[in-house]
């Protein structure tokens, strides 16, 4: 198990564990000779295996790995680097933050024909460059398709990706896994017989966009051979699809390959230049008010550990190296794990149909001589599904009646968006670190001892009275934040209390959220030594009596918005504590009450680490006031003009030879900063830069953040009237072209941190630039000309 802080290769240092599982571990990591962030996965061999089974196993990785890595496509997740080190094996693959489809569509429901059919066009696009290098993905499906922040959809996880040779006997699926069965072929089934090809990932995507435009997953092909009228066609669960649409993913799913769409290719065409009416008004689907929800599990499932659901960290390869010979190696895709009966029925129906899934399958191709023994093999599934359908009604109707009332006691609202904000903290209790408080403790109104085991912080208490306790880890202070945490009551009376603090100034200034096993939750501040209750004792369905807990709280400003197992519970507006410190809390009433609690997966998420840095300088450019350079300019590298007008500090340039030009405000030096600014190239050379200069002391000593909407970004540094690149041009999806990117720089000491439209894309150590101002640049290449528009240029420092 690596640590946060070790390196690896000498050049990849290990900042966090995204996720674990039997076969390995997932870490954030930095890669500190391009000095970009990535996921390094590891892969820990199988105990037993032989050595010639060893040998084998390496020489496939290295061969598929090296395949992968060749594969850039701006629309798949790039396997960058392989090796071995220490008897382990690991990838390194991008970091890619977003909202996987499936999440969206449990969130949404039925997602606009418009944006599925972009995604499509993308993925498509995507398959289709795949299958040219000789590569398969199959599993395609909404888990493994990532909607990043700037909308385009990647395609992730090459879980079960193989080589594609229709010569090669590689290509037998038996020697891979069966995919995701809703979304998989018939021939992924066909242990004896069958051969995949791209048409196979063509009924994924197929499977995918009927699942994205009806908000429920398609049966299996299995069940739709069985069962043909199982098979609703796209219009049947939502008319507002156009005919064209579900024409071609009908197609596409077709269960003979012949009949489908022969490459991915012909399916994006017939997909392209549809027209689409206004965006219509939400439609609730019929099944909305029968959704299972986390709060209507009807058996308690043993949780994994959780971790951020908008980090992706994907790759992967055809074979589990060193995991087990027959294993099917997947990249790991990191995101919550979701139990729902209606799932659980459907595994239920298809384990049973595919036992004689061959048998069905080959109904549909084998000659009339074998009609007989076809009959008789189709009558016994039809027996066996007929059966496992029955099981499965009555689960899922159970699991529905169940859900029901959580459903309508409760409204279901999208995740925050704040969830989304830059991950600032996360523990999941692995190691004993952070500065918890630990070890027995006592005093006049509590005892008991506090512990980090088993991947659990432990919190035993014994109370003399009425108290509130609380344990902080090490974490600055805070004002704006997304923090959630799961906790468990494991013994003790229904009515003791577990939850979060948060802006506690001080132990008389706070806000404290709880809930209690008997069902309620409670909202209150304490402000100047008083309590003032905002949320009395409240019932709610939500609350899992002993069971795990998943609590959350969004703070922007004066609002709070609590959640309990992911679904909204109440929302309060109040000024009194504006900011401090978060912690974990449990309470009691009486003397004599006991409890034992567990806490997992503490993580908390902020706009930017220094948001609560004083104002220097906030620009909106309403007005000219800051004593920003405008007016016709000119010498004899550049000319122009630069204006403030309609609410933009307007900039054009021509260039008579290479130059870097800016403009800076009236405003103080500062070392530590935080600076934000919109910025959009409104016309001129896709390769025009734009950006910031920072620590400008003179014109020989200054730094300079850049970006064009080629989609690449360069730090530099001038120290003494001589350029030094400190990072070099990288290229990163985050930046989008023609359009408005907000470009944030976080300087704390040396270090500094460089983020576009939110994400972090660089962040590099230097002791060359000290106090200086902050301003706009631009930088030209000769003979270019362009024009820029800057907005909401804002400074803050201590």
């Amino acid at each position: 198990m690596l640590t946060t802080g070790d390196m690896i290769q000498n050049r990849y240092r290990i900042v966090s564990l995204l996720g674990q599982g039997g076969m390995g571990a997932v870490y954030r990591a930095w890669d500190t000779r391009l000095n970009i962030p990535l996921a390094l996965k590891e892969m820990t061999p199988q105990a037993g295996l032989d050595v010639n089974t060893l040998a084998q196993l390496r020489q496939q990785f290295q061969q598929e790995a090296a395949v992968l890595a060749r594969l850039n496509h701006p629309h798949l997740v790039r396997v960058t680097d392989f090796f071995e080190e220490g008897g382990n094996t690991y990838l390194v693959m991008d970091f890619v933050e977003g909202e996987n489809l499936a999440d969206r569509i449990d969130r949404q429901g039925p997602l606009p024909e418009a944006d599925v059919l972009t995604w499509a066009g993308q993925l498509l696009d995507a398959l289709d460059y795949c299958h040219n290098q000789g590569v398969l993905h199959r599993d395609v499906k909404p888990q493994n398709v990532v909607i990043r922040p700037d909308g385009d959809a990647v395609l992730v996880d090459f879980g079960l990706v193989k080589l594609w040779d229709p010569s090669d006997p590689r290509t037998k699926t038996a020697m891979r896994g069966m995919g995701t069965p809703e979304y998989a072929p018939p021939e992924q089934y066909e242990a004896d017989a069958g051969h995949t090809d791209p048409r196979s990932d063509v009924y994924g995507v197929g499977a995918t966009l009927y699942h994205a435009l009806t908000g429920q997953a398609p049966p299996t092909a299995t069940l739709r051979i069985a069962d043909p009228n199982r098979f609703i066609p796209l219009r049947g669960l939502m008319p507002s699809v156009q005919p064209e649409t579900e024409t071609a993913i009908l197609k596409a799913m077709a269960l003979p390959r012949s009949q489908r769409w022969q490459n991915a290719q012909e399916m994006a065409q017939a997909l392209r230049g549809q027209t689409f009416a206004p965006a219509r008004p939400p439609i609730t689907p019929k099944y909305e008010k029968t959704k299972v929800l986390p709060g209507a599990q009807p058996v308690a499932q043993a949780q994994k550990k959780r971790v951020p659901g908008w980090v992706w960290a994907v790759g992967g390869l055809a074979v589990i190296l060193l995991c087990g010979a027959a294993l099917a190696l997947g990249g790991i895709t990191i995101r919550q794990t979701q139990v729902a009966a209606t799932a659980q029925a459907q595994t239920t129906i298809t384990a049973a149909a595919q036992a004689q899934a061959t048998a069905i399958a080959q109904q549909v191709t084998q000659s009339t001589a074998t009609a007989q023994a076809r009959a008789t093999a189709t009558a016994q599934a039809a027996q066996a599904t007929a059966t496992a359908q029955a099981e499965a009604t009555q689960a899922t109707a159970t699991a529905q009646a169940r859900a029901t009332a959580t459903t309508e006691a409760s409204i279901d609202v999208p995740p925050p968006e704040a969830a989304r904000w830059p991950l600032l903290f996360l523990d999941t209790f692995g190691t004993a670190g952070n500065d918890w408080t630990l070890g027995d403790y006592s005093d006049e109104l509590i005892e008991g001892n506090r512990s980090i085991s088993g991947g659990k912080y432990h919190w035993q208490a014994t109370a003399s009275g009425g108290v509130v306790w609380w344990s902080m880890p090490d974490l600055d202070t805070l004002s704006d934040f997304y923090l959630t945490v799961e906790g468990q009551r494991i013994s003790g009376d229904t009515d003791t209390q577990y939850g979060l603090i948060f802006r506690r100034a001080d132990r008389d200034n706070y806000y404290i959220f709880r809930i209690r096993d008997d069902g309620d939750y409670q909202f209150r501040v304490r402000h100047e030594g008083e309590w003032n209750t905002l949320i009395s004792w409240t019932a709610s369905p939500l609350i899992r009596p002993g069971q795990i807990n998943r609590l959350a709280v969004v703070a922007e400003g004066s609002n709070f918005t609590l959640y309990i197992n992911d679904q909204y519970v109440a929302e309060y507006t109040d000024s009194k504590v504006s900011e401090g410190k978060i912690a974990l809390v449990i309470g009691f009433d009486d003397e004599g009450d006991t409890g034992v609690f567990e806490f997992d997966n503490f993580e908390v998420h902020a706009p930017a680490a220094t948001a609560l840095l004083p104002l220097v300088l906030s620009d909106t450019f309403d007005a000219d006031e800051n004593d920003w350079r405008t007016g016709d300019y000119s010498d004899e590298r550049i000319t122009g003009n630069r204006s403030i007008a309609s609410g933009k500090y307007r900039w054009e340039a021509n260039a008579l030879d290479g130059a870097v030009w800016w403009s800076v405000p009236d405003i103080a030096s500062v070392s530590d900063m935080r600076l934000t600014v919109d910025v959009r190239r409104v016309s001129g050379i896709e390769d025009a830069r734009y950006g910031v200069v920072i620590g400008r002391v003179d014109n020989d000593n200054y730094g300079f953040f850049q970006v064009k909407d080629s989609q690449f970004f360069k730090f530099s540094v001038r120290h003494e009237g001589e350029w030094d690149t400190v990072l070099a041009w990288t290229e990163t999806s985050s930046i989008r072209p023609g359009k408005v990117n907000q470009i944030k720089i976080i300087v704390t000491g040396l270090h500094y941190a460089f983020y576009i439209n939110d994400q972090l894309v660089g962040e590099c150590d230097d002791g060359r630039l000290s106090r200086g101002r902050a301003g706009l640049a631009i930088e030209l290449d000769k003979g270019d000309t362009a024009v820029f528009e800057f907005d909401n240029f804002e400074v803050r420092a201590p």
